[in-house]
C-alpha cells in the first residue's frame, strides 16, 4: 500500500485535479443554449405586450402599430385594455386612453366606449339610450367605473358581485366575467404589493440586519445566544400570537357583521380577506406555540448538546471571520440569476406574431388581426425554468463546498487559532472550488434541478387536476408524488451536502465522494441523529426568532399612522394582510441564508469528528483533531483521553486508511 507524507496542519490535499468534467462541459453546453434563447427572446418578445396588454385586433396599447399589419392603428395615447362588454366573453377587448372613473348617473353619456373609427357623440344619456334601441344601435357600450391595474381595466361593479357571493346568471355573466374576477383579486393584491414595496423594503433590511447580528453574536457568546434564541423564539411566537388574534379581534369590530355572513367570494373584499388571513395565522401560530413550548421544556438536555455543538462551529466562525460575509455572496449570486431568468422568461411568454383571423364584434363579423404567443417559444420556458433550478443549486453547491474546504482546513489544523491556520482559507478553498471541482458540484445540482422540475410540474398537473370537482381520486394520487419527491428531495439535499464536504476535503469525484459519506453517516446513524435534529432544531428557532421579529416590525408598521405618513404610504383597502405573508416568506428565505452558514460549519465539523473518530485512536502516532469538549459530549472509544503529542507522521492515501491531510 503506498503511504504519502502529509504535515499536521496544513488543511485538506492540495494536489488534486478535475473530476467529473463531462457534466461540467454539459452545463456550460446547455448555458450556450439559454444564451441563444435570449437572443431569440429578446428579439421576439416585446415586454410591453405584458406590461398594456393588446386588443382583440392584434394592436398593442401604448404603442404605434401602424404598418405592422392592415388595419394596425397608432395606439400610443391608448394605454389601457378594456373589454367592450365586460359581461361577454365574445366582446372584444379595445385599447383606450384611461379606465373609466366613478361618475354622476346623470354625465354616463360622457363615458360611453366605442368601438374604433366610431364617430358616435351623444349629447345627454336619452340621446345614447335613444340610439341603442334604433334599428342600427353604433357600436358603443354603457361604461363601468373601472379600476385600473397593470393597465387594464377592472370593473368595480363585477368585483363587488363576486364580494357578495351574488350569482350573475341574471346579468349574463358568463367566462369573462369570471376571468375578470380572477384578474381583480390577482391584480388588486399585486397592486397593493407594489404599493407597500417600501414597507417590504425596509422588513428585509431589518430581517438581514437581525440574522447578520445573531450569526456575528453566537461567534463569541453561542451558549448565551442559543438559550435567549429559545427564549426569545417562545417568547416571540407566544407575543405574535397574542398579537395576531387581538389584531384579529380589532378587524371583527371593523368589518360589518352582514359582510361576514357570505360564504362565496367575500375575500375579494379586502377587509373581509384580511380578517380571514389573521384568522388563520392566527391559529396555525396558535398550534406552532403549544408545540413549541412543549418541546423546549422536554429537549432541555439535548439542548446543551447542541450548544457544545454550536460554540465548537462558532471558534471556527472566529478563526475565518471572512465567511460572515458569504451569505451577501450567495444572495446576489442568487438574485441575479433569478433576474436574468425571470426576464428572459417573461419575453418568453410575450413572443408571438399576429396573425389574420376572423373575429366576431358585437356588430358583426369581419377579418381582423390578433395576437398568437408562439408555442415553441413558450416551450422553451420549460428549458429555462430547468436552466433556473440548475444554476441556482450549482452556485449553492459551489457554496457549500468553499465553506466545507474552509472549515476541513480549521478541524485538520491541531492550531485552531488564526495563526495556525493556512493563508485566506475561505478564498483558497473558493478557488479549489471552481478549479477543480465544478463538474462535481454540476452533477450534483444536475440531480437537485431534475427534481426540482419534476416538483414543479406535479404542482402544475395538481392545479390544473383541481379546476376539475371529479378528479378527487387523481388530486390523492398526485399529492402522494409531491410528498413522496419531496422527502426523496431532502434525502438527496441531505446527501449531496455531506457529499460536498468530501470533494472540498479529498478532491474526489461527486459518486466516490457520495458513496464514502453515505458509508461513514450510516456507521454513525444514532450521533447524526442527535447532531443533525437538535442543531437543526436551533437554528430553526433562531430563523423563527429573526421572522417573528420581523413580521411583528412590520405588523407595527402598517398599524402605524404615523409612521405611514412618514413614508407615504396608505393601507386603507389594501391587502396588507399579504404584505405580511410575503414579509414572512422573505424574512424567512434571508434568515435561511444566513444560518446555512452555520449549519454548513456543523456538517463539516461532524463528518470530520465521525472520520477522525474512526480513523484515529489519540495515540502519539494517530493523535484526535476533534476538541476534547467535542469528544466527550460525541463519544468515542477513547473519549477521556487528553490531547495527544503533535507529531509529523504518514497516512495512508486511500479511503480504507487514515485521513489524507495537507
Amino acid at each position: 500500500m503506498d503511504e504519502k507524507v502529509f504535515v499536521r496542519g496544513q488543511g485538506p490535499i492540495p494536489k488534486r485535479k478535475c473530476r467529473d468534467v463531462f457534466w461540467l462541459l454539459l452545463f456550460i453546453i446547455f448555458w450556450i443554449g439559454m444564451f441563444v434563447i435570449a437572443a431569440v427572446s429578446i428579439q421576439k418578445g416585446d415586454m410591453n405586450r405584458l406590461k398594456y396588454g393588446t386588443d382583440t385586433f392584434g394592436n398593442l396599447c401604448g404603442t404605434n402599430n401602424v404598418g405592422q399589419f392592415d388595419g394596425a392603428i397608432d395606439a400610443t395615447a391608448l394605454q389601457s385594455l378594456q373589454w367592450l362588454k365586460p359581461w361577454d366573453s365574445s366582446s372584444p377587448k379595445i385599447c383606450v386612453k384611461a379606465c373609466t372613473p366613478d361618475y354622476a348617473t346623470d354625465d354616463a353619456y360622457k363615458y360611453i366606449t366605442c368601438a374604433y373609427g366610431s364617430s358616435f357623440r351623444p349629447t345627454s344619456n336619452s340621446d345614447a339610450a335613444t340610439a341603442f334601441q334604433s334599428a342600427s344601435p353604433p357600436p358603443c357600450f354603457w361604461s363601468l367605473p373601472s379600476y385600473t391595474v397593470l393597465n387594464r381595466c377592472i370593473p368595480k361593479a363585477l368585483v363587488q358581485v363576486a364580494a357578495n357571493g351574488a350569482q350573475s346568471a341574471a346579468n349574463g355573466s358568463d367566462a369573462a366575467t369570471d376571468d375578470l374576477n380572477a384578474r381583480a383579486v390577482a391584480n388588486e393584491i399585486w397592486g397593493d404589493l407594489i404599493a407597500t414595496w417600501r414597507i417590504i423594503l425596509i422588513a428585509c433590511g431589518i430581517a438581514i440586519v437581525l440574522s447578520f447580528f445573531w450569526l456575528i453574536v453566537i461567534r463569541w457568546f453561542a451558549p448565551f445566544v442559543v438559550w435567549t434564541t429559545v427564549w426569545l423564539a417562545s417568547v416571540g411566537m407566544v407575543t405574535a400570537t397574542a398579537y395576531f388574534w387581538y389584531s384579529y379581534y380589532c378587524t371583527i369590530k371593523s368589518v360589518p357583521a352582514q359582510l361576514r355572513l357570505y360564504s362565496g367570494n367575500s375575500n375579494i373584499d379586502s377587509a373581509v380577506y384580511n380578517q380571514r388571513t389573521l384568522l388563520a395565522i392566527s391559529t396555525i401560530l396558535s398550534v406552532i406555540t403549544g408545540f413549541l413550548i412543549v418541546f423546549v421544556l422536554a429537549a432541555r438536555k439535548r439542548i446543551k448538546l447542541a450548544i457544545a455543538v454550536i460554540a465548537e462551529a462558532s471558534k471556527a466562525l472566529r478563526a475565518m471571520p471572512s465567511l460572515l460575509f458569504v451569505p451577501f455572496l450567495k444572495n446576489i449570486a442568487l438574485s441575479l440569476v433569478f433576474a436574468w431568468c425571470i426576464w428572459i422568461l417573461m419575453l418568453l411568454a410575450s413572443s408571438g406574431t399576429n396573425i389574420a383571423t376572423s373575429i366576431e364584434s358585437a356588430q358583426s363579423g369581419h377579418t381582423g388581426q390578433t395576437f398568437k404567443p408562439s408555442s415553441v417559444l413558450n416551450f422553451l420556458q420549460i428549458y429555462y425554468v430547468f436552466g433556473l433550478f440548475w444554476s441556482w443549486w450549482l452556485l449553492i453547491a459551489v457554496l457549500q463546498c468553499t465553506i466545507a474546504g474552509a472549515i476541513g482546513s480549521w478541524y485538520w489544523s491541531l492550531d485552531k487559532t488564526s495563526k495556525g491556520m493556512p493563508k485566506s482559507p475561505v478564498c483558497r478553498s473558493f478557488g479549489r472550488a471552481i478549479r477543480y471541482h465544478l463538474g462535481s458540484l454540476a452533477f450534483g445540482s444536475l440531480i437537485l434541478a431534475v427534481l426540482s422540475l419534476a416538483r414543479a410540474i406535479l404542482a402544475y398537473a395538481s392545479h390544473q387536476a383541481g379546476k376539475a370537482p371529479n378528479n378527487r381520486v387523481l388530486k390523492v394520487c398526485l399529492a402522494c408524488l409531491q410528498c413522496c419527491l419531496a422527502c426523496f428531495e431532502k434525502f438527496i439535499k441531505f446527501l449531496n451536502t455531506n457529499a460536498y464536504i468530501e470533494v472540498a476535503i479529498y478532491g474526489t469525484a461527486f459518486f466516490p465522494s457520495a458513496k464514502r459519506a453515505f458509508d461513514l453517516l450510516w456507521r454513525n446513524a444514532f450521533r447524526v441523529v442527535i447532531v443533525t435534529q437538535v442543531s437543526g432544531l436551533i437554528l430553526f428557532l433562531g430563523k423563527l426568532m429573526v421572522v417573528m421579529l420581523t413580521v411583528l416590525a412590520t405588523l407595527g408598521m402598517t398599524q402605524s399612522t404615523t409612521f405611514l405618513s412618514g413614508v407615504g404610504e396608505s393601507i386603507d383597502g389594501r391587502y396588507w394582510s399579504v404584505t405580511l405573508i410575503v414579509v414572512f416568506i422573505l424574512s424567512y428565505m434571508l434568515a435561511s441564508s444566513f444560518t446555512a452558514v452555520l449549519q454548513m460549519t456543523i456538517d463539516t465539523i461532524f463528518l470530520c469528528f465521525c472520520e477522525d473518530s474512526e480513523k484515529n485512536d489519540g495515540s502519539a502516532e494517530r493523535p484526535y483533531y476533534m476538541p476534547h469538549t467535542l469528544r466527550q459530549l460525541l463519544g468515542g472509544e477513547h473519549a477521556n483521553k487528553g490531547p495527544s503529542k503533535i507529531v509529523v507522521h504518514s497516512i495512508d492515501a486511500p479511503a480504507t486508511q487514515a485521513k489524507a491531510y495537507y
